[in-house]
């Protein structure tokens, strides 16, 4: 079957008598050349005032690449283009004229070649995607592309007034949804708010140690605490609005929970930076604390920020491991700051058992790495949170029981479960207030955080809920052995341990 010709009429409104009279005197010229009247468009008027061809010079502009085919017409039926001309030039009873006489299609530039698959139908009122004719659509006939020229542009009525406006389409790879912003913009967010949450203290407390900075120590680390404040509510929006958030290939990863445990310490944290200025100084002042112990201890506090704020925004759980042990070296010198016997002993017995208990959460998650090489496969990944996710079905549930018990016990001795717990009073009644308030309010949260990520992993593998009665009969033991204890205790910081 030939190729359909593309028949375009010229609106005697449009090009004028001139080209009317040119049309009618050369059309008897055209027949005896031996040229087909229907391959000349829309625009047979304007080529006809062309001297024939010889078939070499048809050939040349029909060809590929060739000026026929640059122009647009893409085909050999076609022999030139349809000049552009505003459909705000004529009238609507002469346009409706003209598509009467193109047989009531208006789209008839828009056929398909020989050969070629016929275009559908826009999906649903929008800009056209990669691979996608420019075309407006049949509510928009006033609405013109920028790209387009010759055969592409679409004349339309203009609204009042604005004939000349035409709307810049973005191609299909800068296109993106109303409100969000690019991919990449998005990752250097993130990647921006965690250097704020994590690298930036670590340089304060490197600078604050090492230069020196007594006097500048306190305001720096409140400063530092507020930008952390306003990194982790950062955090907090985009992961509420879009959901999760992953950065530095993988080995950042945020959610619900970890935002939530993000902001907490975040907020407790710029509350003892506060506090600590006005409680530093009245030690000072009774002698309790040398000068140099000031800058030592802001600079262990800004480390202990960052230990905290990096178990909630990693994604591996190896990495976390680290960072809960890291927690606790920091902790232990915050703990023994005033040197005394006391304050000696408790960081000593927060020490051993600290150890002892990171030690055995080692454990568990050397055997959830077990458990998990047998269906991820050995690699750095297969400790990643998204990667255990994803594959927690599958995870041998007599290894899982087992891992989520050493695990429970490890960093249950870090949330101060019974009858792990004996570290808690004494390190809570030394350590100086604000420290005390982190190590309640923060500390032992994060070690929860840790016990809840094992928790899901264990509920899919295992099933039931194994993992909960675990949880539950540990909670209910240091709740009953917690009680008497308050009923004769009269110290609030050791209450609080």
């Amino acid at each position: 079957m030939g190729a359909r010709p593309v028949r375009r009429s010229v609106d005697d409104a449009r090009y004028g008598g001139v080209l009317r009279g040119a049309r009618d005197q050369f059309a008897a010229y055209h027949r005896r050349s031996g040229v087909d009247d229907g391959r000349q468009g829309r625009c047979g008027a304007v080529a006809s005032l062309v001297a024939p061809a010889t078939p070499a010079d048809v050939a040349r502009r029909t060809a590929v690449g060739g000026p026929a085919y640059r122009r647009g017409c893409g085909s050999a039926d076609r022999a030139c283009v349809r000049p552009y001309a505003p459909r705000a030039a004529i009238s609507d009873r002469d346009w409706r004229r003209t598509r009467a006489a193109d047989g009531g299609d208006s789209d008839a530039h828009r056929h398909p070649d020989h050969g070629d698959a016929p275009a559908g139908a826009l999906t649903g009122h929008r800009l056209p995607r990669a691979g996608e004719r420019h075309g407006a659509r049949r509510a928009d006939r006033n609405l013109r592309h920028a790209a387009c020229r010759r055969i592409r542009d679409l004349p339309g009525p203009a609204a009042r007034g604005l004939r000349r406006l035409r709307l810049h389409a973005a191609d299909a790879c800068h296109l993106r949804l109303t409100g969000h912003r690019p991919t990449q913009e998005a990752a250097r967010m993130i990647v921006a708010a965690v250097l704020c949450l994590v690298l930036l203290p670590v340089a304060a407390a490197v600078a604050t140690w090492t230069l020196g900075l007594r006097r500048r120590a306190g305001p720096l680390c409140v400063a530092v605490s507020v930008v952390m404040l306003l990194a982790a509510f950062a955090l907090f929006v985009r992961v509420q609005d879009r959901g999760p958030q992953s950065a530095f290939g993988d080995w950042v990863y945020v959610d619900s929970l970890g935002v939530l445990v993000l902001t907490l310490i975040t907020i407790v944290g710029v509350c003892g930076a506060l506090n600590s200025q006005p409680y530093i100084a009245h030690d000072l002042a009774r002698g309790e604390l040398r000068p140099q112990d000031e800058t030592r201890y802001y600079a262990l506090f800004l480390a202990f920020m960052a230990t905290m704020a990096a178990v909630p925004v990693v994604n591996n759980l190896g990495v976390m491991w680290v960072a809960i042990e890291a927690t606790t070296v920091v902790s232990v010198l915050l703990v023994s700051i005033y040197r005394t016997g006391r304050s000696l002993e408790a960081a000593w017995k927060y020490l051993v058992l600290g150890s002892v208990g990171i030690a055995l959460a080692l454990f568990g998650t050397m055997m959830t790495y077990y458990a998990a090489s047998a269906t991820i496969g050995e690699s750095a990944s297969a400790l990643n949170w998204t990667e255990l996710r994803a594959a927690s079905v599958r995870l041998d549930p007599d290894v899982m029981r087992l891992a989520f018990i050493f695990v429970l016990v490890g960093y249950g001795t870090k949330v101060g479960l019974a009858p792990m717990h004996t570290w808690l009073p004494d390190a809570h009644s030394q350590a100086p207030s604000p420290i005390s308030g982190l190590l309640s309010g923060v500390l032992l949260n994060c070690a929860l955080y840790a016990v809840l990520r094992f928790r899901v992993l264990t509920i899919d593998a295992v099933g039931g809920s194994y993992a909960d009665h675990l949880l539950i009969g540990f909670g209910l033991f240091s709740v009953a052995l917690a009680v008497p204890f308050l009923l004769v205790q009269h110290d609030i910081k050791r209450m609080l341990g």
